[in-house]
């Protein structure tokens, strides 16, 4: 997870990934944004997402961007 307005990055997991989302594990959801950039590394992509739902450990977004490049890993 890439924060682009405080510079920040949280590791994650991608549990489940779909066309128009993914469900996110990570260790605070709470402290997640309502808006941020997932990158998936496997593929090396990055999307805007907003976040649809929150759990104790996961959060439910959905993709509001296209798929584009990401850039090389500096976080």
């Amino acid at each position: 997870m890439l924060f682009p307005n405080t510079l920040s990055a949280i590791d994650c997991t991608i549990r489940d990934l779909s066309q128009t989302g993914a469900k996110v594990v990570c260790a605070d959801p709470a402290a997640v944004p309502d808006e941020f950039r997932l990158v998936i590394l496997v593929d090396m992509v990055m999307r805007d997402v907003k976040v649809a739902w929150r759990k104790p450990d996961l959060i439910g977004v959905h993709f509001t961007s296209e798929p584009r490049r990401a850039p090389p890993r500096k976080w």
